[in-house]
């Protein structure tokens, strides 16, 4: 019986070659469809939420702060709306302070364990409330520029833009080239250099670094105090430091603008010449005084 050709064993080395398999190819392209779609960036809010949303969890309470807080007691920031206040020695917290550390001044918990599911309930509704409104701003600038588009339709017969051409990556492979120069001496050879270039690599832009905000440091432990006795005849002297202060006096025609002691045209001369003719003045009334007063006492005695 003849059989088919077909099922006879082939000598050629491309007939024993497996036919490739073609499912593995289409899941392999399933696959590749299937890939997720890369998240946009997290702003700087919500990385820094979520960083103190996980230190809280994962925080003991006692660790102590390794830039030593902060004791401004929210007169140079705002007052922490975590933890405001240490229950155990009554410091108040400002916003540099952060709850996943201990207090600053005694060392001890800020929080006990019903305050700490307080903490992570308000920094989960503080992330989600910034991730709301982030997306609903991103949604209105896409609404936004869907109408500006809209106010201008393109007409169906204009020929779209031609998309931009890439840019072109810089070249940081190291060039080489070679030089050919001629000797000086009796016989002339042609002497071939080779020489190679590496290109220096273009400049990063550093980004500008967060400032670091002003912590006020601990007080000291020992009481200022004065180490000498006043002296009697000046029993108001600082003796803590700091001397005493000039005050000038208000000018006596009413105005308060302070003068400074200059005898200009403007300033001393004429306050110190209205001073004199104030003074001499007074003195004149003062001598009609006496006179009148002497004239009285005289023709009261003469009718005695």
């Amino acid at each position: 019986m003849h059989s088919s050709w077909a099922k006879k064993a082939s000598s050629l080395p491309s007939d024993r070659i497996k036919p490739s398999n073609s499912k593995s190819q289409q899941i392999s392209s399933k696959v590749k469809g299937k890939q997720p779609v890369p998240e946009p960036p997290k702003s700087k809010e919500i990385r820094r939420l979520e960083s103190l949303l996980s230190s809280v969890q994962n925080s003991v309470g006692s660790e102590k702060d390794p830039k030593r807080g902060c004791f401004c007691l929210a007169r140079e920031h705002p007052l922490s709306t975590y933890t405001p206040i240490c229950f155990s020695c009554g410091l108040i917290l400002c916003s540099i302070n952060l709850p996943q550390y201990s207090c600053p001044s005694c060392f001890k918990p800020l929080w006990s364990d019903a305050q700490r599911s307080g903490i992570i309930s308000q920094i989960d509704g503080e992330l989600a409330a910034r991730i709301a409104k982030e997306i609903a701003d991103t949604e209105r600038a896409a609404e936004e520029a869907r109408k500006a588009a809209g106010a201008f339709p393109t007409l169906s017969g204009t020929i779209a833009p031609l998309p931009s051409p890439a840019p072109v990556p810089p070249n940081n492979k190291p060039s080489s080239y070679k030089v050919m120069s001629l000797t000086q001496k009796k016989k002339n050879k042609v002497v071939i250099s080779s020489y190679t270039s590496a290109p220096q690599p273009p400049s990063r832009a550093q980004s500008p670094a967060e400032a670091e905000p002003v912590r006020v440091p601990e007080p000291p432990n020992e009481v200022r105090y004065a180490k000498t006795r006043p002296d009697p005849a000046r029993p108001w002297q600082n003796l803590t430091g700091g001397g005493a202060t000039y005050v000038p006096l208000a000018r006596l025609d009413g105005d308060v603008s302070q003068l400074d002691g200059r005898d200009d045209e403007e300033g001393g001369s004429k306050t110190r010449s209205r001073r004199r003719r104030m003074n001499k003045g007074k003195a004149r009334d003062d001598g009609a005084d006496g006179r009148t007063q002497d004239r009285g006492e005289a023709h009261g005695s003469g009718n005695a």
